[in-house]
């Protein structure tokens, strides 16, 4: 009778070798193979996204919260804060806010209706 010796951590694994034990072992294997196949291939991990990131690689999660906060901060440079929209403006108005267009309408209706005064006057 021959035998299948398995050599797994320096020891030593007989097993006779019949029809049943080496289909048993072939399925082992073809179920490691399975999962095996599921699984991403290190290689295609990156570091960075940008452009000219493609379909097979996939990012640390560090890759990703470093794009999420830089398309963050490059809206921010691009979008005016809620919180700095007034609906006054005066001498002590600041370069970070903004008036609203009543603000404005206001503001330039009260230029025109005090040089309207003068004219009439």
């Amino acid at each position: 009778m021959t035998r299948v010796i398995i050599k797994q951590n320096n020891k030593e694994i007989i097993i006779p070798d019949t029809h049943e034990t080496i289909k048993a072992i072939e399925q082992s294997m073809l179920s490691i193979q399975d999962a095996l196949d599921g699984k991403e291939s290190i290689s295609n991990r990156v570091t960075s996204l940008s452009y000219q990131s493609t379909d097979s690689q996939y990012p640390s999660a560090k890759a990703v919260i470093d794009a999420i906060n830089n398309a963050a901060s490059t809206i921010d440079q691009y979008v005016e804060r809620k919180s700095n929209k007034v609906n006054t403006l005066s001498s002590e108005s600041t370069i970070t806010e903004y008036p609203s267009a009543k603000c404005v309408y206001d503001y330039i209706d009260s230029i025109i209706g005090d040089i309207n005064d003068y004219i009439t006057s």
